[in-house]
């Protein structure tokens, strides 16, 4: 496959399909490097119990081990206007929509199969074409039968050529293979089995089908070529712009000629709306005359070098002669042949790999950040390109497949934006709510703070202006006076501009989902306009300023937050299993809810009234207006959607989305009772309680449960306890674990006996994270394993490259929460060296990688000529450093054996948490060190400064010059603002 498809012949098709593909054996998928002609559809994972998703149920997988089909579809065909179907394994289909015929339009399939002996791929093939009446038909592929029709003279029919034979008769289809040209040929044996049939109406259409010879890239199978005078719709290519070609004076120039400030004093709507339309247009002006059009370019293979085309057509060249003579010394020197060029093949291709992954390289670090992207993500890119047909959701349709953009759209819009139920107001209607916190004017430092933290990377929304231009065109004077005025407009009138109001909403992959058919598989992303996502960063920052400084969210409700991480969360988890052990408290309960479509289900009525309930009432105006009137078109790889509304939920996306969720759900987290406490990660919500059986904690989550729904009823949420998880942490010194269910809503929420993920972290019902160790040992694995593409011992990224992304990568991927599962100071040195023994392999394995040493060398020699540091060192270093993050990090996030000493008998009865060990323990790195006094450990704010306030200067100069700097600073005007 490899020269078939850098055939520039084979390359101006519009379909090609491939029978018995090369299997990749690292990844799942077979060879492609024509990406950007070409997209890939290639049969997704069988399960485990040995079917695979198809488009309308789940089909036997005829053969786990390799797909039998492929097809790879020209991106000159409009994405739009087709769409594959998976059979099974051995069988797709592929839907050409309204292919053109003269002045009819109708719907032309294309069947590519491969009949494996003993498979039921015929049947399907008759259960196919019944679905099917009406449309033109193309049936192909590697058939595996014999008969005369199709043979040569004498052949003997099989069973499988009568069953085709069959259908053929049955559906009108016309044979157009050369009768007794052989398709297939091996040594001095060869048949006629790669057949084409067609329906009668494209026999007129037909031009050629015939073997094609001068495609033919030594194979057993012989390429049929089919010609059809059939006209499809071509893609429309997307022009963008060269932004690393903007003229920057130029830009700045006509901005400056075309621009005015001022026009909203006693600002209203209409005027706001005229101000965003009038900056809008003057910048889009001197878009057109800055920046020019990017030039894409049909990327040309240069790998496929003279040499190898040479060693083609001496193959191809003795092929034919053997075809000729039939003489043994002929296929000697034919296979001789082929086996040089798979070889030259094999060479080439590996060195032209080679020298763009230098080149890579070679650009510097973001070079060497994208290769190691590229290199971890490989799996399944090929087949992302596109969307295949959906599953409609709808009982009275069952099996209905939503094909086109417009009908892909709406299973979309149903599945993200879905009707919320209504939510009970009721107590809204008398709340007296507290005093409101005001806020200063919108200052134009906190803007520039809001473009500087916007990632010049990311996808730009409707407007096409990306972060990047941003950076450059708020330091135009006039550009940052007139998004001051119009962001402080909007915030006081209560008013968000139309242009702010509209969004692209992306389609994006879930990782590891069985069935890419469903909807629910894939996650909404909305692009927002980027002007708007700076407005909305401001109030978002403003609002989470509020929120820590005046202690307007729950104490337990961590995620989003400042100076919060996931090891602050998990180690509060596992002080409290602990400490209640130590209470004589054997079992712990752990029930982790799960909001369906957390931010599409958001009530808007009930969000405004949270807002006013904490004091944030001041944005309630601007936000009503941020959450009303918005509109969204759905993209997808193959087309894009017309506009559609969006009158519920919150854009994912938007900066202040996670803070007005936090408060959205803070209810829900902070009014647990009953021995239940709540733990919430945006909208990652647990339960934990404690007790003497675990009966007497199931009776406890059940009543959380029941004040959860009454939660849920008031903010129009739901809950799905089919992925509720539930987790009993059984002190065994205590009792004995008894995996008890939880009956929810006619549903049964099983404990486990493994392990349950949450945040990252498995968690298992002895705290003994041997899963989570095996879970992180085999991913770093695989991470390691795709950067081998990155190097090897002679070739590739350089040392220091490939140590960088060994340490940036590998290592945090395979010590995740380290000081969780490692508690070096509560284990003998011989359980550590069994628990790190993994770890060590693995950079093992990545050190011979990096500098390209033998397996044999000592893993010691190799550490420190790399200066990496041994894992176990590594370890007790992330350990101590986690230590003093959390006990410096905001106290409410502290776990509480951090701050107050538990009992010597408690300690002993539940063991130490790692954190408690850290700061109580002799050896511990927050103990104070012998015949020293204790230490008062700071805690760090999450705000030093209000975002409207001017950060301290900083100057940084040598001492003589810094005293004068100070001196001179300081008589001008003693009450200057802080200098560092």
């Amino acid at each position: 496959m490899a020269t078939f498809l850098r055939d520039r012949n084979v390359l101006a098709a519009d379909v090609v399909a491939v029978q018995e593909p090369w299997k990749n054996e690292m990844q799942h998928t077979t060879h492609q490097p024509a990406t950007a002609t070409f997209q890939l559809i290639y049969p997704p994972k069988a399960a485990a119990d040995g079917t695979t998703q198809g488009q309308d149920n789940q089909v036997q997988a005829s053969d786990l081990s390799q797909p039998g089909v492929c097809l790879f579809v020209s991106k000159r065909l409009d994405p739009s206007t087709w769409s594959c179907q998976l059979v099974s394994q051995d069988y797709q289909l592929l839907k050409l929509r309204k292919a053109h015929q003269g002045r009819d339009w109708t719907d032309l399939f294309i069947h590519n199969i491969y009949n494996r002996p003993g498979s039921n791929t015929l049947r399907h093939l008759r259960n196919e074409l019944s679905k099917r009446p009406l449309g033109e038909h193309i049936i192909l592929g590697d058939m595996n039968a014999h008969h005369p029709r199709w043979g040569r003279t004498g052949t003997r029919p099989d069973q499988e050529a009568e069953q085709l034979l069959e259908i053929a008769n049955e559906w009108g289809l016309e044979l157009t293979t050369q009768q007794g040209r052989p398709t297939w040929s091996r040594n001095d044996q060869s048949s006629v089995i790669d057949l084409t049939f067609i329906t009668s109406n494209l026999v007129n259409r037909l031009i050629n089908c015939e073997r094609a010879d001068d495609i033919e890239h030594a194979s057993d199978h012989f390429p049929i070529r089919t010609v059809l005078d059939i006209i499809t719709p071509i893609a429309v290519q997307q022009k963008r712009r060269n932004w690393n070609a903007t003229d920057d004076q130029k830009l700045t120039q006509k901005i400056e000629g075309g621009l005015r400030t001022g026009g909203l004093y006693r600002a209203n709507p209409q005027r706001i709306e005229a101000k965003c339309q009038e900056l809008m247009g003057a910048i889009q002006t001197a878009i057109e005359e800055s920046t020019p059009w990017a030039k894409p370019s049909a990327w040309s293979n240069p790998d496929f070098d003279d040499e190898c085309k040479v060693a083609v057509k001496e193959v191809r060249r003795l092929r034919r002669k053997h075809t000729r003579t039939q003489d043994p010394y002929d296929w000697m020197c034919y296979s001789e042949a082929r086996n040089r060029k798979t070889r030259l093949v094999k060479r080439t291709l590996s060195r032209a790999h080679r020298r763009r992954v230098q080149q890579v390289i070679e650009d510097g670090p973001q070079g060497m950040w994208r290769l190691a992207k590229w290199a971890r993500n490989r799996d399944g890119a090929y087949e992302k390109g596109i969307t295949p047909s959906l599953k409609i959701q709808d009982p009275q349709m069952p099996g209905t497949l939503a094909e086109t953009v417009d009908q892909k759209a709406e299973a979309f819009r149903i599945a993200f934006f879905p009707k919320p139920p209504p939510a009970d107001l009721s107590d809204t209607d008398s709340f007296q709510y507290p005093q409101q916190i005001e806020f200063p004017a919108v200052t134009a430092q906190e803007i520039q703070e809001a473009v500087r933290g916007a990632k010049a990377g990311k996808a730009p929304g409707e407007d096409g202006i990306p972060n990047s231009l941003w950076h450059k065109l708020i330091e135009i004077p006039v550009v940052l006076e007139t998004v001051v005025q119009l962001f402080n407009a909007c915030i006081n009138t209560g008013y968000n501009p139309s242009h702010f109001q509209r969004s692209i909403t992306v389609v994006l992959r879930k990782q590891g989902k069985s069935d890419y058919q469903l909807a629910k598989s894939y996650r909404p992303v909305a692009l927002l306009n980027t002007l708007g996502k700076l407005l909305e960063a401001v109030v978002a920052r403003r609002i989470s300023y509020a929120a820590e400084t005046n202690g307007l969210l729950p104490r337990t409700h961590l995620g989003g937050r400042k100076g919060i991480s996931t090891d602050h969360a998990i180690h509060i988890i596992i002080d409290r299993i602990k400490t209640a052990w130590g209470k004589g408290k054997p079992v712990v309960s752990l029930l982790m809810l799960d909001v369906s479509g957390a931010y599409d289900n958001v009530s808007h009525e009930r969000l405004l009234h949270n807002l006013k309930k904490r004091r944030l009432g001041s944005f309630v105006p601007w936000v009503r207006a941020f959450l009303t009137n918005r509109s969204t078109k759905i993209r997808m790889p193959e087309g894009t959607s017309d506009r559609i509304p969006t009158p519920t939920g919150i854009p994912q996306g938007s900066p202040i989305s996670p803070i007005l969720y936090l408060i959205y759900n803070a209810d829900l987290v902070e009014n647990c009772s009953n021995g239940v406490t709540s733990n919430g990660w945006v909208d990652d919500v647990c339960f934990m309680t404690k007790g003497d059986s675990e009966r007497e904690t199931i009776k406890k989550l059940r009543t959380a449960c029941r004040k959860a729904d009454q939660w849920a009823e008031k903010h129009a949420s739901v809950f799905d306890p089919k992925k509720y998880a539930l987790v009993h942490f059984v002190n065994t010194r205590e009792v004995d674990p008894q995996y008890t269910s939880l009956s929810l809503q006619g549903h049964t929420v099983t404990a486990t006996r493994t392990a349950e993920r949450y945040l990252g972290y498995w968690l298992d019902p002895g705290l003994e994270f041997h899963h989570h160790r095996e879970k992180a040992v085999a991913k770093a694995g695989v991470s390691l394993h795709a950067l081998r593409s990155l190097a090897g011992s002679t070739w590739g990224a350089s040392l220091y490259a490939m140590r960088k992304i060994y340490q940036a990568v590998i290592i945090p991927q395979m010590l995740f929460g380290v000081s969780a599962w490692y508690q070096p100071m509560l284990i003998s040195h011989s359980k550590a060296r069994i628990i790190s023994r993994p770890f060590v392999a693995i950079q093992k394995q990545a050190a011979c990688l990096i500098s390209g040493a033998f397996r044999t060398t000592a893993a010691e020699a190799l550490n420190a000529e790399l200066y990496l540091p041994p894992i176990s060192v590594h370890m007790n270093r992330l350990v101590k450093e986690t230590a003093l993050r959390l006990r410096t990090g905001p106290e409410f996030a502290v776990p509480p054996t951090m701050l107050r000493r538990r009992p010597a008998d408690e300690r002993d009865w539940a063991g130490w948490t790692p954190m408690e060990a850290q700061a109580w323990k002799a050896g511990g790195c927050l103990t104070a060190p012998p015949d020293t006094s204790t230490r008062r450990w700071e805690s760090r704010k999450a705000f030093v400064l209000a975002p409207w306030q001017a950060p301290p200067e900083v100057i940084i100069a040598d001492r003589e010059a810094a005293v004068n700097n100070h001196n001179q600073i300081r008589m001008k005007d003693p009450e200057e603002r802080p200098l560092i």
